[in-house]
Formats: structure tokens, C-alpha cells, sequence
């Protein structure tokens, strides 16, 4: 009769329930029966680990196979297709972690992940290289960097000769006890692979930065760096790669310009946060071949730098986005886009939310100077409707419209707006999608006389629009628009997460807005309360139990 588990747990528990050499008879030294019983114990835990071992090898071949005509992905698809969509995995939450400032280690090695599911998905894994082309390391405080060298070192070596992507972030608790010097074998591994770097990204001290790179002065592969200060770091230490010939994207957040070296005539795609205007100017100076620039949070430059800058024509930038520091207006800004003139913008943000001052004549100056094919103009400040009628009055190109504000003091967006859309076809000719964030200035029914004149459909009508046409208006005249899409958001909900009566939209207009969506217009009018978005139509609609 086979021992049942617990008898079997029991009889190799007693194997170990005495020490021969504790023997009471002879002075500590095992007498003659303590000794055959020890040599007794040792043959039947040899055995027993001999047969146990052949056990759980049996086991995982028979666990193995199991697998193989259990897994779909392995018993039906080549293993080129398995490499394939694990390629597409590892890629996606790579992506994903870039998006992230900083990411969280827990996701960081994907393809580990993937290799330790089962023996065959293991081999599939290793045997990819585009599994391994991307690296995440995290800078440890353990005495354990000696190993993450040698582990980094083989996860980069599985990569064969494609391009890397390598991103380090400091996660070193007590970082100011640490020695910069004991990550070199790390650093040293990474800097190996330089000639085949094509992205760098690094969320570090700036102590690290100059270990990181060491001596090196090229990278010809390298298409993309990403620089962000770690929230700890005081020092300032320049990042000096100046051989760059393929660099063509660079992010920085909170990390001087004038500290850091590298190639810029190269660049297409610019992004900074905390940036000054003089590093601004400085950059459209250098990077010619800039397509967008993105610049976050622009704060003052050094005193009298302005009053010796010199105009600058950027012939290449299509996409500029500008932003001030929270609740500030920059009037250095000003001067700045003063000193533009950018004949290919198609796209442009001016972000100075909170800030009392909207400076229209300095950007009419800009788009009549420029005279550019502007597209997509996103406005982002208080700024009175009078102001941003003269403004939109200059920009007959614009297709995309953004207009967020969160001043109750300043009327953006009210009736006559709406109305000069409705009726003005020479006024944003060519709009078709409008966005606007903000507190509600207007009548309910203001917004139907650009929304019915955008609908294919003649037969939608609402009598308020019939109300603004003069009657002497010429029979047959095209009052249609390119309309393709509103969207609103409401923040006037944002303190007060009760709607009264007032809050709905009127009936009316929402069953002409439930018409004009049938007709095809994308309509979204949202609410915000309190973070909770909600449908402001579907709300209506509950409301008046429709």
C-alpha cells in the first residue's frame, strides 16, 4: 500500500529528528549505532533525492508538453508568428513606459516576463533579438551592481546588431551617500553599445549624466535623447555628446540648454520644459531643420539679453507650441515673437493659462509677418471675444479651433461669437473642427445656427437662426460650413457638483442637437464636476425625460 502525503511528509521529516554527533555515550563522539543509523539516514536521503529529482524532471517534460497542445500560440502558430506577436508585445508596453516620466520597474522587462511562462516560450523569447533591443535599467542602491553589469551586458548581447533603445532611472533611496564611481562596470557595459544606440533616455541625477557618457563623443546611430532631472538632483553637470549625426527628436525637462552639448542642425522634433527664453531663441537659432517645437513652462531670460537678439527667419517649422509658467505672463514672450518670423507654421499653441494678459497685437503681428499656411491655431489664455474675433479675423486658414480658459472675468466665447460663425462665412471660412473648454457665455440656441448650417440635411432648421437672417439676404445664398466636429466642455460644474434647472440644456435645442447628430455632425457638450465628466445631452435628455 502506497504511504499516503502526510506519512511520506512524516518519514522524511524524522530523517533529520537526530544528530548522531549529540550521541550521550561516548563524549560526544557517535557510538556504534548513532553511526550506522547517520550512514542509514544519508543512503536513504540520497535516494530519495536521486529518485526526486528524476521525479520533477519527468514532471516538467510531461508539464512541457502539456503546455504545447494546451497553448494555442505554440501548438497552431509557427514559431515566427509566436516571435512576431511577442515582438509586438514587447514593443507596446515599451511605448507605453515611455510615456511615463518615470516608469514603474514592475514593467520594465517584458521579455522576462514572456520567458519565464514555459520552456518553449522561453527559447522562442531568447532567440529573439527584437525582444532584447530595448533596455531599462534601473540605477540600484544594492550591493548587487557588480551582477546588474553582467545581466545587462547578456540582455544587450540577445539583441544581435539591431538598434538599441536604453533608458536608465536612478531608483537609489539614500542617492547622496552613493559613489558615483561604483556604477562604472554598469555605465561601462551601456557605453560598449554606443555605436549602436538609436534612443537614450535618461532619468537620472545629473551626477550620473557624465559617468553615463564618460569620454565618449559619438553616437551614430542615435536618433532620440530624452533628459529629465531626477527630482532629487541639485547638481549641474553637462550632458557633452557633440557627434549627434542622426539625432533627430530631443526632450529635456528642467535642465539648462547652455549645459548641455550635443549636435543640433540635425534636429526635427524639440521639447522643453523650464525653458528660458534666450534657450528658446537659441535653439530656433541652431536647429534649422526644426519641424516642431514644443516649449513648456518658458520662464525669463537673463537680464538685457533681449535688446541684443536678432530677427530670426525659421523656415522650416511647422508645428510651435509656447507656454508661460503657471498663473504668469512672460512679457519677454512677447518680445520674443516679435523677433519670429515662421513662413510654414501650420500649427501653433499659446498656452498661458491663468495669466491676465492675452497679447493679440503681438500674435496678429506674427501671422501677417509670417503670412504662413496656419491650420490649427489652440488658444489657451483669458482672452476677451473682441480680441479673438480681431485675431481669428487675420487667420481665414485656420481648420482646427482650440479655446480653453478658466477666468470668470473674461468673456470667451459668448453670443456674438457664435453668431458671427453662424452668419459670416468670410469669418473661419474653413473651420471644421471647434473645441472649446471653459464657463458657458452664451445662449443654448446660439450654438444652432452654426451647427444646422454645417448638416447636409436642409430640412434641419431651428427658427432661431431664421430669426438672425436679415431678410434681405439674397435668395440661394450658401450659408453651409465645413463643420465636422464641436466639442465643449464645461468647468463651471467643477465647484458645484449639483445641476440646477438652468444647468440643462434647453429642450428644444437638445432634440435639434439629437437631429444634427443624426444628420452626421460629431457633437460633444460635456460637463465637468468636480473630475466627473458627463454628457451634458444625455444628461438633458433624462432631465426632460425624453
Amino acid at each position: 500500500m502506497t504511504p499516503s502525503l502526510k506519512s511520506q511528509k512524516t518519514m522524511l521529516q524524522s530523517l533529520s529528528d537526530y544528530d548522531p554527533h549529540e550521541c550521550p555515550v561516548s563524549s560526544g563522539q557517535p557510538c556504534d549505532a548513532c553511526t550506522k543509523l547517520a550512514e542509514l539516514d544519508a543512503v536513504i536521503a540520497d535516494i530519495i533525492d536521486r529518485q526526486l529529482a528524476g521525479l520533477i524532471e519527468k514532471r516538467r517534460a510531461l508539464k512541457t508538453e502539456v503546455n504545447h497542445y494546451h497553448n494555442p500560440l505554440i501548438h497552431r502558430l509557427p514559431s515566427e508568428i509566436a516571435s512576431y506577436i511577442f515582438t509586438l508585445y514587447v514593443e507596446s508596453v515599451n511605448d507605453r513606459l515611455l510615456s511615463e516620466e518615470p516608469y514603474d520597474k514592475a514593467d520594465s522587462s517584458p521579455p522576462l516576463l514572456l520567458a519565464a511562462v514555459c520552456k518553449t516560450w522561453r527559447e522562442i523569447a531568447l532567440t529573439t533579438p527584437q525582444l532584447w533591443a530595448s533596455a531599462n535599467i534601473f540605477l540600484r542602491n544594492s550591493d548587487l551592481r557588480g551582477s546588474q553589469a553582467e545581466l545587462v551586458k547578456q540582455w544587450l548581447d540577445r539583441s544581435g546588431q539591431l538598434p538599441l533603445s536604453i533608458s536608465l532611472t536612478t531608483d537609489v533611496p539614500d542617492r547622496h551617500r552613493v559613489q558615483e564611481e561604483s556604477f562604472l562596470p554598469l555605465f561601462d557595459v551601456v557605453r560598449q553599445y554606443a555605436h549602436r544606440w538609436r534612443s537614450l533616455t535618461l532619468y537620472s541625477d545629473m551626477r550620473f549624466n557624465h559617468y553615463i557618457i564618460g569620454d565618449l563623443m559619438q553616437a551614430p546611430m542615435l536618433e532620440t535623447i530624452r533628459l529629465f532631472r531626477d527630482y532629487y538632483s541639485s547638481s549641474v553637470v553637462t550632458f557633452h555628446l557633440p557627434e549627434t549625426p542622426s539625432l533627430r527628436h530631443f526632450t529635456i525637462n528642467n535642465i539648462s540648454v547652455s549645459d548641455v552639448v550635443l549636435q543640433w542642425d540635425t534636429l526635427t522634433f524639440f521639447e522643453g520644459d523650464l525653458i528660458r527664453v534666450d534657450e528658446m531663441l537659441m535653439i530656433l537659432c541652431s536647429a534649422k531643420r526644426l519641424v516642431t517645437g514644443r516649449f513648456h513652462r518658458v520662464d525669463n531670460p537673463p537680464e538685457d539679453f533681449l535688446e541684443s537678439a536678432a530677427w530670426v527667419t525659421h523656415t522650416s517649422l511647422k508645428h510651435l507650441h509656447i507656454g508661460s509658467r503657471k498663473g504668469r505672463f512672460n512679457p519677454h514672450l512677447s518680445k520674443l515673437i516679435n523677433l519670429l518670423n515662421l513662413p510654414s507654421l501650420e500649427s501653433f499653441v499659446f498656452d498661458t493659462s491663468l495669466a491676465p494678459y492675452f497679447p493679440k497685437d503681438t500674435l496678429i503681428s506674427l501671422f501677417t509677418r509670417s503670412q504662413s499656411p496656419l491650420v490649427s491655431l489652440d488658444i489657451r489664455v483669458p482672452a476677451r471675444d473682441q480680441d479673438l474675433i480681431d485675431l481669428l479675423e487675420k487667420l481665414p486658414s485656420i481648420t482646427d479651433l482650440s479655446i480653453s480658459y478658466v477666468d470668470d472675468n473674461v468673456k470667451t466665447m459668448t453670443d456674438e461669437f457664435l453668431n458671427r460663425l453662424a452668419l459670416e462665412l468670410g469669418f473661419l471660412p474653413h473651420l471644421e473642427v471647434l473645441h472649446f473648454t471653459g464657463i458657458r457665455n452664451f445662449a443654448w440656441s446660439s450654438l444652432l445656427g452654426i451647427l444646422e448650417g454645417s448638416v447636409q440635411d436642409d430640412g434641419i432648421r431651428h427658427p432661431y437662426l431664421d430669426s438672425l437672417i436679415d431678410n434681405t439676404t439674397p435668395a440661394g445664398i450658401n450659408r453651409k460650413r465645413r463643420l465636422r466636429y464641436m466639442g465643449l466642455i464645461f468647468t463651471d460644474g467643477a465647484l458645484n457638483l449639483h445641476m440646477g434647472s438652468g444647468d440643462y440644456i434647453d429642450r428644444d435645442v437638445v432634440l435639434s442637437l439629437v437631429q444634427i447628430r443624426e444628420a452626421g455632425l460629431a457633437v460633444e457638450i460635456l460637463r465637468d464636476m468636480g473630475g466627473m465628466v458627463h454628457d451634458l445631452i444625455q444628461l438633458s435628455l433624462t432631465y426632460y425625460g425624453l
